[in-house]
């Protein structure tokens, strides 16, 4: 029996516009006929150079942008908004300030229109998941960044989304906090098994991570190649074929 398919990228492209000059419109081409699909419960990164269009791939998945071609389906449905089945993480955590961490994951849950008390015990219960329990009355500005970007993972996850967009969610973290929140993302994913899509430029973070890689390149974004990560889980760097696959793909982007 053949995987299934979450999410589908058909021959996307996006175009913006640049402004105006001498009366002419100039616009850039962000992504030129992208396409690939990504397999329900797996672990999809994508990486590339600045520019390739890797975030705005997201908002595409995510419903934020609409494509200037082809399209971006879930399942057999064209993505054409943001929907509660597909949840998207950012690099800046987005916790509001004047509320506690408890009610912060509450928020999406209160947007379901979930009663008061349901949606203080399923936050709770990822707060639990992610390590934070402990912290649920504390304001984000008393928390780390790690902290943070944990909460921000359990508010997505509270709504219970299908699939799971992280749009460079370490970026801004120390490089021993990220490798700490590289292994919290595993194990709860392992616990969850979402579908994760997960856009980094750390070659080795991707590598580490995932289950396949997609390898983009810009001017215009387009997918150069879409590989399949076959080393045996829990990972080690120690592992020759690690290094292997990460030198690989760095010459692939002649980094």
């Amino acid at each position: 029996m053949s995987a299934k398919h979450a999410l589908t990228i058909a021959a996307v492209s996006k175009v913006f516009p640049l402004g105006r000059a001498n009366g002419q419109g100039k616009t850039v081409t962000a992504l030129d006929s992208t396409s690939f699909k990504v397999l329900d419960n797996e672990f999809l990164s994508i990486v590339g150079p600045s520019g390739c269009g890797k975030s705005t791939l997201l908002r595409l998945m995510a419903g934020l942008e609409k494509p200037s071609g082809g399209a971006v389906n879930f399942r057999d449905q064209e993505v054409a908004r943001p929907s509660g089945r597909i949840g998207l993480v950012f690099q800046d955590y987005s916790l509001l300030p004047w509320r506690t961490l408890v009610r912060n994951i509450e928020l999406g849950l209160e947007f379901q229109g979930l009663p008061g008390r349901q949606a203080r015990d399923k936050a709770l219960e990822y707060l639990e998941l992610v390590g934070l329990a402990a912290s649920k009355d504390a304001y984000p500005h008393e928390l780390s960044g790690g902290m943070r970007q944990r909460a921000a993972i359990a508010r997505a996850l509270a709504v219970e989304p299908d699939v799971l967009l992280m749009d460079e969610p370490f970026g801004a973290l120390d490089a021993h906090t990220r490798l700490l929140m590289q292994r919290e993302l595993l194990a709860i994913w392992e616990k969850r098994k979402k579908t994760v899509v997960f856009v980094t430029h750390s070659i080795d973070e991707a590598v580490y991570l995932s289950d396949r890689i997609v390898v983009m390149d810009k001017d215009p974004g387009r997918v150069i190649e879409v590989l399949d990560v076959d080393l045996p889980r829990p990972r080690t760097r120690k592992n020759p074929d690690f290094g292997r696959l990460t030198e690989s793909i760095l010459e692939m982007l002649k980094y």
